[in-house]
C-alpha cells in the first residue's frame, strides 16, 4: 500500500513497488476500484511496459488496486539430459538438433554409459508422449532430429547390473551378506565382517556352496590358521556363498542371577557353571534371615520376557531333588518378602479390602471379610494367586490362601430383572384353571 501524491501516476506506484519482476506478463493489468455507489468493479489497463515508457496513463483513486499478471509462458527452448554424461542437466537448445551434440554438450559419456540403446521421450501439447529408441555409437549417425523440451535419457553399467553378494553368520561382529568381489578369501569376509568374536572356535569354518541348477547345496570345511592374518588354508569364495564361523562349544561367559530381600547375603551371583540349580546359589547366599517369608518368594526370568514364574522356593530349599529346584539362567531374579499378615480381595466383592491373615482360613472366609459377593459376582471363577505367583481358579485350589495372597472376584452380567406382575399373573391364571377342572369333574360326578 502506498500514499501517493497529487500528480504522481502509475508509472510511480509501479516504480514505488520496485518496477517489474522478471516472471511480470506483457499484457494488460488490471484495476479494482471502488465507485461511489460501493460498488467493487475491475478495469482492464493496458499493459505495465506502456504505463512505464509513458506511452499509457491513468488517473488513480483512493483505494484503487493494481494487478500485474504473472506470465505463464512456458519455458521451450531447451533440452535435458539424465543418465551417465559428466554433466546431466538442461541445456539450452539454439545449435543442437542431434543426441551426439546434446552429449558433447554435457561433457561426453561416462566409462559407465551402456552404449546399447538410449531414449528419447517427447512430451506432446496433448500431455501424451512417444518414445525413440536406438542405439548410441560414435559413428552411427543420429536417428532423430531432437526438438526443444525433448528428453534424452541415457543408462548406466553399474544402474544395470545386480552385484553377486556372499553371506556371513556365527561368531562374528558384523553377520550378514556383503558384495562379492573377485579373488576374496574367507578371511577377507570375516574382516568385511568386523573380525572374530571371543566366542568362535578358532582353526575351522564352514562354506556352504550351491547349485542353482542341481537344487543342491554342498558343505566344504575351511581349516584356517588362527588370527586373520594372510595364510594357508584361506580359500577364494564363489558368488552366493555362505560362511559359518562356529562357536567354541567349551565357551562359557558367566551368567549373573539376582538374589533380593530376606537372603543373608542378597547381590549378584554368577553361576559356577551352566545349570546351577536354584538351592545351591541359595546356600551360597547364607540361606534366608530370620523372619523371611519363604513360601512367598518370588521367582522372574527375564530371558525371553517370560516374567514371573511360579516356582516354590521353600521346596526347592527343603527338597533338593524336587522339581522346583530348578537349573538358573543368566537374568533370573529371586525375591524374598517379609512374612506378610493380609490377603488382598479384589473385583465383585462389597468392599475391596486386605484382611488380616487367618492361619487355615478358607477363601470363602477372606470374601465374607470384604463385604461378600454382589448381584454381578462370578462366583464360579474365583482366581486365587498365592504369594509365590501361583494361581489357582476355584473348584480346584491346591491349598488355602497363604499370606500375600491376592483373591480375585470376576465381573459377570448385570443380572435380568423379574417381571413380578407377569408372574402373579401366571399364577393366578394356573390356579383358575385348575379350579374350573376340579369344578367340572365335581359336576360329572353328580350325574
Amino acid at each position: 500500500v502506498y500514499e501517493m501524491k497529487k500528480g504522481e501516476s502509475l508509472k510511480e506506484l509501479l516504480l514505488y513497488a520496485g518496477g517489474l519482476n522478471a516472471t511480470a506478463a506483457r499484457q494488460k493489468m488490471t484495476l479494482q476500484r471502488v465507485f461511489e455507489d460501493g460498488r467493487v468493479d475491475y478495469l482492464d489497463l493496458p499493459t505495465p511496459q506502456e504505463f512505464l515508457s509513458g506511452k499509457a496513463k491513468v488517473e488513480l483513486k483512493d483505494g484503487d488496486k493494481i494487478l500485474v499478471e504473472k506470465s505463464s509462458e512456458a519455458s521451450a527452448h531447451y533440452y535435458t539430459v539424465f543418465g551417465p554424461v559428466k554433466y546431466p542437466g538442461t541445456y539450452e537448445a539454439d545449435g543442437m538438433t542431434s543426441v551426439k551434440q546434446l552429449i558433447a554438450k554435457a561433457g561426453g559419456l561416462r566409462e559407465d554409459a551402456f552404449l546399447g540403446r538410449v531414449h528419447v521421450v517427447r512430451l506432446h501439447s496433448d500431455g501424451s508422449s512417444e518414445l525413440f529408441s536406438y542405439a548410441v555409437e560414435k559413428t552411427a549417425p543420429d536417428s532423430i532430429t531432437l526438438k526443444p523440451k525433448d528428453n534424452v535419457i541415457l543408462y548406466s553399467l553399474k544402474e544395470m547390473r545386480l552385484p553377486d553378494s556372499v553371506e556371513i553368520a556365527g561368531a562374528v561382529f558384523n553377520p550378514g551378506r556383503y558384495e562379492f568381489r573377485k579373488g576374496m578369501t574367507v578371511k577377507d569376509l570375516i574382516m568385511e565382517a568386523g573380525g572374530f568374536l571371543p566366542k568362535h572356535e578358532e582353526g575351522r569354518a564352514l562354506v556352504f556352496r550351491g547349485d542353482a541348477h542341481e537344487r543342491k547345496v554342498e558343505q566344504i570345511e575351511i581349516s584356517l590358521e588362527p588370527g586373520l592374518e594372510k595364510g594357508k588354508g584361506n580359500a577364494e569364495l564363489s558368488p552366493h556363498d555362505m560362511v559359518h564361523i562356529p562357536v567354541d562349544p567349551r565357551w562359557y561367559l558367566k551368567e549373573v542371577v539376582a538374589l533380593e530381600g530376606l537372603f543373608q547375603h542378597p547381590g549378584k551371583y554368577a553361576l559356577l557353571h551352566p545349570g546351577e540349580k536354584l538351592a545351591a546359589v541359595i546356600q551360597r547366599a547364607g540361606g534366608f534371615k530370620e523372619g523371611a517369608y519363604v513360601e512367598g518368594a518370588r521367582f522372574f526370568r527375564f530371558k525371553d520376557t517370560i516374567g514371573r514364574v511360579g516356582v516354590e522356593v521353600a521346596q526347592a530349599v527343603r527338597r533338593t531333588g524336587s522339581r522346583s529346584n530348578i537349573s538358573l539362567m543368566g537374568g533370573d531374579s529371586i525375591y524374598v518378602p517379609d512374612r506378610g499378615n493380609t490377603v488382598k480381595v479384589m473385583g465383585e466383592v462389597g468392599f475391596a479390602t486386605s484382611v488380616l491373615y487367618k492361619d487355615g482360613a478358607s477363601t470363602q472366609y477372606y470374601i465374607e471379610r470384604a463385604g461378600g459377593f454382589t448381584r454381578r459376582s462370578e462366583k464360579d471363577r474365583v482366581v486365587l494367586q498365592y504369594a509365590n505367583g501361583e494361581t489357582s481358579s476355584k473348584g480346584v485350589f491346591s491349598r488355602k490362601p497363604d499370606a500375600g495372597s491376592v483373591i480375585y472376584i470376576p465381573q459377570g452380567p448385570e443380572p435380568k430383572p423379574v417381571d413380578w406382575i407377569a408372574g402373579i399373573n401366571a399364577v393366578l391364571a394356573t390356579a383358575g384353571m385348575t379350579l374350573a377342572l376340579i369344578l367340572s369333574i365335581q359336576a360329572i360326578s353328580r350325574k
